[in-house]
């Protein structure tokens, strides 16, 4: 009798584990068929029917066990980040529509504690309707949304707080680049924009640098500078000034260094150390972007 209940134990566990297992795949499967057919779909109108059951299979993927240990980097297309610290994630991935600008989206996905189900938020892109994001705070259900491609944590009054920095395609005309703050509420509710940026005596919420379609500008945290170092920005002709399609980086470098509660900004500093940053691919390059 023992053995009979230890070996359908043992054929149990081992169904348990195969099931788990399958469950994963499949979910992986599923969700790298829906971003490529909103990436390859015709019309805007497939392209969202197509976000939405990617969405689901998100939320599904999310509320499994043991799926914050799990990576999404075998779905082009699709940006899974964590932040430097492993307290949270961030899935993110956009849709490029067919008047050339684009729409974000975005689940953040809280580290489980002592292997509860995972906290987590879906944010709503309002970047189109937003205006003077500067000045803006901002929380999930009115995201100023991006691509994020870099977490730098620091302290703020005790408390750890997220710079953020994020890549937004704009239009035909232009890309822009997003440098701003997370931090989560007393209800652990994230929270964007917070006025530590000091530019020119004036703080601003989140730093917004629109630059040409052509261009490339060098956004990137130092960590040997603790410094976020950038190309300054200046039209290509003295008579385009103000039309920031027509902005081209120079080759002069300033900076945001945190000090004494502030990013500061320094203004032409040496960007010593720099390395290469790898720009975003848009989504109509049907060629997935080369593992680094």
């Amino acid at each position: 009798m023992f053995k009979f209940k230890t070996t359908s134990l043992l054929l149990l566990l081992m169904a348990a584990f195969v099931t788990v297992g399958y469950s994963q795949e499949f979910n992986d499967s599923t969700i790298l068929k829906y971003r490529n057919l909103s990436v390859n779909a015709a019309s805007d109108s497939l392209k969202f029917v197509y976000i939405d059951s990617l969405r689901s299979e998100i939320k599904q993927f999310i509320v499994t066990e043991s799926s914050y240990s799990h990576n999404l980097d075998k779905v082009p297309y699709l940006g899974d980040l964590r932040s430097p610290d492993n307290s949270f994630r961030m899935i993110t991935w956009n849709v490029t529509l067919r008047d050339g600008t684009y729409d974000y989206f975005c689940f953040i996905q809280m580290k489980p504690v002592n292997n509860d189900t995972s906290i987590w938020f879906e944010l709503t892109d309002h970047h189109k309707s937003t205006r003077r994001p500067e000045y803006r705070n901002l929380n999930k259900d009115n995201w100023y949304g991006s691509l994020y491609y870099s977490i730098i944590p620091f302290k703020k009054d005790k408390k750890t707080m997220y710079v953020l920095l994020g890549w937004e395609g704009n239009n035909l005309m232009s890309n822009k680049k997003i440098i701003e703050c997370l931090y989560f509420n007393t209800k652990d509710e994230p929270v964007f924009g917070k006025s530590l940026f000091q530019t020119n005596r004036i703080n601003k919420r989140r730093v917004v640098f629109e630059y040409s379609k052509e261009a490339y500008l060098m956004l990137r945290y130092n960590e040997k500078m603790k410094s976020i170092i950038f190309n300054r920005l200046e039209p290509s002709r003295p008579e385009l000034k103000g039309i920031y399609s027509f902005y081209q980086p120079i080759m002069i470098f300033d900076a945001y260094q945190y000090k004494k509660g502030e990013w500061v900004l320094l203004e032409d500093v040496n960007p010593r150390n720099t390395k290469s940053e790898k720009e975003f691919h848009d989504p109509n390059d049907l060629k997935a972007p080369k593992k680094p």
